[in-house]
């Protein structure tokens, strides 16, 4: 009988094996609150190891960034991250400012704040969005 059970879950660890150790991809489209303020168009959101960590690939020139991640809630997570001024060299649609994003894997709707260096007293640009869940990035032009 214990036998049995252990060939059991065996075999069935693959099937639930995989799905825990996968990784979750966003892909979000954004629009701006206000005219004046600039965001970026599309942001691809890659969570992996539990929603323990994240990487983001803000424009089609560079590499993954990786994120700081923060659980919000049961359904909701902080992704906060810098663009390196090296990504910042080769991608012209992307500046060294810090970005906020606030994700509801629920509902996948998203907000975006970009903390901009260039004045402390200027107002921070943001904008809302959705996004959709992926299996592969190259499909969607990331």
């Amino acid at each position: 009988m214990a036998g049995s059970l252990i060939k059991f879950f065996l075999l069935l660890a693959p099937l639930f094996g995989s799905q825990a150790f996968a990784s979750e991809t966003f892909v979000c489209s954004f629009h701006a609150l206000s005219k004046a303020s600039w965001i970026p168009p599309r942001v691809a959101m890659q969570f992996s190891e539990h929603r323990e960590t994240a990487r983001i690939w803000a424009s089609n020139e560079g590499t993954p960034i990786s994120a700081v991640l923060q659980k919000r809630s049961d359904s909701s997570y902080l992704l906060d991250w810098t663009v390196p001024r090296t990504a910042v060299a080769k991608a012209t649609s992307l500046s060294a400012d810090r970005y906020r994003v606030i994700l509801n894997v629920d509902n996948l709707k998203v907000s975006l704040q970009v903390l901009a260096k260039k004045s402390a007293v200027a107002p921070s640009s943001r904008g809302v969005g959705s996004c959709i869940m992926v299996e592969d990035l190259t499909k969607y032009g990331e």
